[in-house]
């Protein structure tokens, strides 16, 4: 709080005091009202203005919203992992295919597939294909040690395991509890590898793709991803499609963002704010660029995949941008990047204090303060989406 703030609430404390003395019992919600005996006409407006954060956005899935995508702009670029690249069609290619494989193993709405891949083409596949089935995904870090990557799949009770070739070899089956399909991809293609299931394992769904389409709402799971708990053990926090296009239609207007955008996508998939990085180029237009996991964790890497890509839009936690020296204004089209601050941290001041990135951060995550820039954006599965 600053110091031109402290003065105007002044008279609002003292009656707060007999407030919660006098009604020690009160219920937080009838707060509101009462408050606003205390304010002034002046307040009362600037209050009801800053609550009047609604946004328009369609009560559509995810997979309806790129679906919509695809036929505007079929011959666009969707997606850049390294040398590969998929226009938007080839890009819902793949994923139908997933899609209609998971329908025949039984995948419908509000049933969670986990998937554990690596940071390529498959990873943005099969988040696609499981939303096309009508499931929603459950990310597992092929980091994580096996007693997690095992926990989740248990706790989840996922019906399906997606998997890659790779890491489905060296799997010896002990951390997928009986009765979950493992379907695997070819990581360099996103398509079905020979090793997945022909048939259904455990309950077939005949529906057809328009039958489908007719059962799956917004408030339909969109994913569930684990946070750290309180008692140590990970927790998973499901969103419905609702939340997320919400959130994402509210930061496609604050950004002020078109589809000549270029978003460099560097969080894992395990962490809530990739759901922004992720779908939000791929509802709205824009190129989305994977970085892979060495890229993503190498600062000199990333600015060179920015300069490489012309990157527009970027978000990443303050540590991040301490690695990548981003202080430091190397590359061409860094004044056109807008730096994001994630995970309900501030930034360190004396990063806040840089000119160059506290000037860069967009006005979405920068909050005045006496002498300096902050960026901030809060903290993940504790709001709408992140």
């Amino acid at each position: 709080m600053n110091q031109e703030t402290l003065p105007k609430l002044h008279h609002v404390t003292p009656g707060c005091r007999v407030l919660a003395h006098s009604t020690p019992r009160l219920f937080l919600r009838s707060w509101s009202a009462m408050a606003k005996r205390l304010a002034t006409d002046d307040e009362i407006r600037q209050l009801e203005k800053w609550n009047n954060t609604d946004y328009p956005f369609p009560q559509k899935c995810l997979q309806e919203l790129f679906k919509e995508q695809v036929e505007k702009t079929p011959d666009s670029t969707a997606l850049v992992f390294e040398t590969q690249s998929l226009t938007y069609r080839e890009l819902d290619s793949r994923a139908a295919e997933l899609g209609a494989h998971l329908r025949d193993l039984g995948v419908s709405p509000d049933v969670l597939v986990a998937v554990k891949v690596d940071r390529n083409v498959s990873m943005i596949i099969s988040l696609l294909g499981i939303h096309q089935a009508g499931g929603a995904y459950v990310p597992i870090d092929p980091a994580y040690p096996a007693d997690r990557r095992q926990y989740m799949i248990e706790d989840s009770q996922a019906k399906v395991l997606v998997t890659q070739a790779s890491l489905y070899a060296d799997d010896d089956g002990s951390e997928v509890p009986e009765g979950v399909v493992v379907v695997v991809l070819d990581e360099a293609t996103g398509y079905l590898s020979p090793h997945s299931p022909s048939k259904a394992m455990y309950g077939a769904n005949d529906l057809a793709p328009a039958t489908l389409a007719l059962t799956v709402t917004p408030d339909c799971l969109a994913y569930v991803i684990y946070t750290s708990g309180s008692t140590g053990k990970p927790k998973g926090v499901m969103l419905p499609h609702s939340n997320v296009v919400n959130l994402l239609y509210a930061f496609y207007m604050e950004l002020g963002a078109s589809a000549k955008d270029t978003l460099l996508a560097i969080t894992t998939f395990c962490f809530d704010i990739s759901v922004l990085e992720i779908f939000l180029p791929l509802i709205f237009g824009m190129k989305l660029v994977l970085a892979s996991r060495m890229d993503a964790t190498n600062g000199d890497l990333l600015q060179d995949l920015m300069a490489r890509h012309d990157v527009t839009i970027m978000q990443a936690t303050p540590t991040t941008w301490q690695v990548s020296r981003f202080a430091i204004p190397t590359v061409s089209t860094w004044h056109r990047c807008e730096g994001m601050c994630p995970a309900a941290r501030c930034l360190p001041g004396l990063m806040a204090k840089r000119d160059s990135l506290a000037r860069h951060a967009h006005p979405v995550w920068r909050m005045p303060r006496v002498g300096a820039g902050r960026a901030a954006d809060a903290g993940g599965t504790r709001l709408t989406a992140f």
